[in-house]
């Protein structure tokens, strides 16, 4: 029988390997990193929310929103899981509820651009294109070369009838997602 110390340490091995695999692009690694610390332990959080993650670059939107729900049922302060859900809803085109995971995870966690720019992009998509700049300005104040706060706004400003200002971002935008 094996100590529950080393199960443990087997579980966080699982994680960490899930984690460094998702940060290299190595998607399917990651995930059957994750399903082997899952089938340790079958609601471990950190393993869900990697998975998550890794379903969400993977194009798997649905998967990624319901392991950030089940994340969030049992930690529901889990400000990873709001933000990473948000990104899945916008891209399914649920941009309310996007806009609405993006809102909670920028009042309980730090205002990262990442997270600006998701709920910019649910703004825009929902019409609300003021409101849309608005988080492109505060993401760039966060990460000024950021590509997808940049392309964002200058979409608003586009649909706006700004295209001085569209024209200079959209072409900032290029340039910062080549570099």
């Amino acid at each position: 029988e094996v100590p529950p110390a080393s199960i443990e340490d087997d579980l966080l091995a699982a994680v960490v390997r899930a984690e460094a695999h998702l940060r290299i692009g190595r998607l399917e690694e990651a995930l059957c990193d994750c399903e082997e610390a899952l089938r340790a332990d079958s609601e471990g959080a950190p393993a869900l929310m990697v998975r998550a993650e890794v379903n969400l670059r993977m194009g798997h939107l649905a998967e990624a929103s319901n392991d950030c729900d089940f994340v969030i049922e049992r930690d529901p302060s889990c400000i990873m899981a709001y933000a990473v859900r948000g990104e899945a809803r916008l891209r399914m085109g649920r941009f309310e509820e996007a806009v609405m995971d993006c809102e909670w995870a920028l009042a309980h966690g730090r205002r990262t651009a990442a997270v600006l720019s998701v709920r910019a992009e649910a703004h825009r998509k929902l019409g609300s294109l003021r409101e849309a700049i608005c988080d492109c300005d505060e993401a760039l104040r966060e990460s000024s070369n950021c590509a997808e706060a940049l392309g964002i706004r200058g979409q608003a400003c586009l649909e706006l009838g700004d295209f001085a200002v569209a024209v200079t971002d959209l072409s900032k935008a290029i340039e910062a997602a080549q570099a």
